[in-house]
C-alpha cells in the first residue's frame, strides 16, 4: 500500500468524512490526484472503518449509512468476512436498511458468489421494516445476466418490479442489455432497445445516440454501448 502521508495521520477526520460520504466529486478536502490514490488503497478505507468502529468513548454508533459504505467497500477490497460481519454487526443493532442489504448483494456480486446474492435477496425480501428497491432488482438482474439464466432475469427480477411499480432506471435497462448480450440473446436485445427508443424511458438519449445507427446492422457499438458497470 505504500506509506501514509504524515498528514493523512494527522488528521484522520477527513478519512472518515470520505468513508462516509464516498462521494470524490463533492470533496473538497485535497486535490483530485489525493482521491485517486486513496480509492487505489481500499484496505486503507477500511482501517479508518475499524478505526471508527472503536471510538465507544464517543458512544456515537456507526449509522446505517456507514455501514452500507462500509460494506460496499469491503466488498470492493474483497473481504467479504468483513462485509458480513459489518452486515450482522448492524442487524444486531436493529440498523438494516435497503442500502444496507444491497450493498451487501453488490459485495457478493462483485466477488462473483451469485448464489450468496440470491439468497440475501430471499432475506430481503422476508423483511417487513424495508422493502427491496430499483437498485436491489439491478443488482439481481446483473447476476442471473451473468449466470445466463435469462428466463430468472426476465421474470424473478425485471417483471417483478413492474409489479412493485418500482420506477425502471437507465441502469435497470443497462443490466438488462448486458444480460442479453452475455446470453446472445440478439433479439431480446433489440426488442428491449426499441423500448428504450420509443421513450418509455427517460434520460437514454446518450446510449441511443451512440448505437441508433447500428442496430440490425453492427451489433458491436452497442454491445460496448451497453456493458453495465455497477
Amino acid at each position: 500500500m505504500g506509506c501514509i502521508p504524515f498528514w493523512i495521520k494527522k488528521d484522520i477526520f477527513y478519512l472518515q468524512v470520505i468513508v462516509i460520504e464516498l462521494a470524490p466529486s463533492s470533496l473538497w478536502i485535497s486535490s483530485s490526484l489525493f482521491l485517486t490514490w486513496l480509492f487505489r488503497n481500499l484496505s486503507l478505507l477500511l482501517q479508518v472503518l475499524e478505526w471508527r468502529r472503536r471510538q465507544l468513548d464517543w458512544c456515537i454508533p456507526l449509522t446505517s449509512e456507514e455501514y452500507a459504505k462500509g460494506i460496499k467497500i469491503a466488498g470492493r477490497a474483497r473481504d467479504i468476512s468483513f462485509a458480513v460481519s459489518l452486515f450482522n454487526e448492524a442487524g444486531k443493532k436493529r440498523s438494516q436498511t435497503a442500502p444496507i442489504y444491497n450493498a451487501l448483494m453488490s459485495a457478493y456480486m462483485y466477488n462473483g458468489l451469485a448464489e450468496e446474492c440470491q439468497s440475501v435477496f430471499i432475506d430481503f425480501i422476508r423483511q417487513t421494516h424495508c422493502a427491496p428497491t430499483v437498485g436491489t432488482y439491478n443488482i439481481l438482474i446483473s447476476v442471473y445476466g451473468r449466470l445466463l439464466m435469462v428466463k430468472n432475469m426476465e421474470t424473478k427480477a425485471f417483471e417483478e418490479m413492474r409489479k412493485r411499480k418500482l420506477s425502471l432506471s437507465s441502469s435497470t435497462y443497462n443490466c438488462l442489455l448486458a444480460g442479453y448480450v452475455t446470453a446472445w440473446e440478439w433479439d431480446k436485445m433489440e426488442a428491449t432497445f426499441r423500448e428504450i427508443k420509443t421513450g418509455s424511458l427517460s434520460k437514454m438519449e446518450e446510449t441511443y445516440e451512440s448505437v441508433k445507427d447500428q442496430v440490425g446492422v453492427d451489433r458491436s457499438p452497442l454491445v460496448r454501448a451497453t456493458i453495465c458497470v455497477l
